[in-house]
This record gives structure tokens, C-alpha cells and sequence, in this order.
């Protein structure tokens, strides 16, 4: 897994989650029999598009394809399904260099 683009993934995720449920709430549902209003809806979809575009990060943290972020329209269960792809991308890197080998050991001794 590429860390730099799972910590994003999970930024843009979890804010996308945030302002979809949010969204419910602002214009209140019980004043239009359910309907979230202008503002709601606008949140909904900027949400939905932060979602999409978190999976899309977690989909290439995984070493696929970003279009699997498109996943995103199914919500929940595009998590699921996305969360239970097999990780494709290269181990990083385990070994230290010799700069860090130096730092920790000291120098090397020259033959």
C-alpha cells in the first residue's frame, strides 16, 4: 500500500462521508417531508464528489486503477467492495540505506 496516497484517501473519504450525512441535516428534513433543500443537496453532492475522489487515492494506494474510485456510487457497499481488493502495489522499500546504516552503526570501516 502507498502510504502517501492512503492517508489522502482517507482525508477526502471521511470528509465526503462527513458533509454527505451533514447534508441531511442543514435544511432539516422534517420541514419538506424529507427533502434536504438547495444547501443540503449542494452538500450532498460536494460530499459524494469527495468520496469518489478518496476512493479513487485509496483505489491507487492499492496500485489500481482510479477509476475504481467511480466505486464511490454505490457508497457503502463500493467501500466494501474496494476494501477487499487485493493490494497490487510494489512493497516499500524494508532495507535502510547506507546513509541510515551509517547513522545507526557509525561508519563503516574501509577495508
Amino acid at each position: 500500500m502507498i502510504k502517501r496516497y492512503n492517508n489522502q484517501s482517507l482525508l477526502f473519504g471521511v470528509t465526503g462521508l462527513a458533509l454527505q450525512i451533514g447534508s441531511v441535516f442543514i435544511d432539516g428534513p422534517k420541514e419538506r417531508g424529507g427533502d434536504p433543500g438547495p444547501l443540503g443537496m449542494s452538500l450532498l453532492l460536494v460530499g459524494w464528489a469527495f468520496l469518489i475522489w478518496g476512493l479513487a487515492l485509496y483505489a491507487k494506494a492499492k496500485g489500481r486503477s482510479p477509476f475504481w474510485g467511480l466505486m464511490g456510487f454505490l457508497w457503502l457497499l463500493g467501500f466494501i467492495f474496494l476494501g477487499s481488493l487485493a493490494d497490487l502495489s510494489e512493497p516499500e522499500s524494508q532495507s535502510m540505506s547506507k546513509r541510515e546504516l551509517d547513522e545507526v552503526f557509525g561508519p563503516s570501516p574501509r577495508a
